[in-house]
């Protein structure tokens, strides 16, 4: 069904265990279900991701000063 099983190998995520580990910190960053994250494509999924983690970056910043 899925070929070869790395699709989201070009996300930067290392294995499955990753990319659902990364669904469940974004649904718990942005207090939402994890089944509407996991039902998401991919490539929005990996975006929400991207964008939690530089909020949490620019927060940790704001902090620091």
């Amino acid at each position: 069904m899925l070929g070869d099983r790395g699709f989201f190998l070009e996300t930067g995520l290392a294995d499955c265990d990753e990319l659902i580990n990364a669904v469940y910190e974004v649904a718990r960053f942005h207090r939402i279900d994890p089944e509407v994250e996991m039902a998401r494509p991919l490539s929005i999924v990996v975006e929400h991701f991207d964008q939690a983690q530089r909020i949490v970056g620019l927060e940790r910043g704001a902090d620091a000063e």
